[in-house]
C-alpha cells in the first residue's frame, strides 16, 4: 500500500529506544502515528518477536527452526513450549540399542543438513523406509562387488 509519511520531529541522535523521528502516516484518509528507529538487527528481531508475544499466533515450527536461540526467546518473555518426555521415564536407558545388539541386526546412522530434511521426508512419504533401506543395500552390494 502506498502512503505518505509526514515527519514532525527529527532527532539528531537515536534516543534510548532507538527513535530518530516521529510523525504520521497518511493512509486512506487516516492519520496514523509513526515512529522511525535506527536499530541493530538484534534490536529489530527482539522488537518484532516481543511485539508478537503481546498478541498474535506463533508459528512455533518456524520460530524454532534454528534461526532463533531458545534461551534468547525466553529472555524476551516469549513462552516457548517445552516438550514433555516424561513418558520415557519408565523405558530402559538403552532399550532400543539393547534390542538391536541382541538381534541379528545393526543400526546405521546418517547425518544430513537440516535443509535436506524436507527432501528425505518427501522421499519416505512417496516410497517407504524399507524401500530406502533396500536401495542402500543394493548400492553397497554393487559398489563392493569387483
Amino acid at each position: 500500500n502506498s502512503c505518505e509519511i509526514e515527519i514532525v520531529k527529527q532527532l539528531p541522535e537515536p534516543d534510548a529506544q532507538g527513535t530518530v523521528a516521529h510523525g504520521f502516516i497518511l493512509w486512506n484518509g487516516q492519520r496514523l502515528n509513526y515512529r522511525q528507529v535506527r536499530w541493530t538487527t538484534e534490536q529489530c528481531d527482539k522488537a518484532c518477536i516481543t511485539a508478537n508475544s503481546l498478541g498474535g499466533d506463533w508459528d512455533y515450527e518456524s520460530l524454532m527452526s534454528g534461526d532463533w536461540d531458545k534461551e534468547l526467546l525466553k529472555g524476551w518473555n516469549v513462552e516457548v513450549p517445552e516438550a514433555d518426555y516424561s513418558f520415557l521415564d519408565d523405558l530402559q536407558e538403552n532399550s532400543f540399542r539393547d534390542e538391536i545388539n541382541n538381534s541379528d541386526k545393526f543400526q546405521l546412522t546418517f547425518v544430513f543438513d537440516k535443509k535436506d530434511k524436507e527432501l528425505f521426508d518427501q522421499f519416505i512419504k512417496d516410497h517407504s523406509k524399507q524401500f530406502l533401506q533396500n536401495e542402500i543395500l543394493k548400492l553397497v552390494s554393487h559398489a563392493t562387488v569387483r
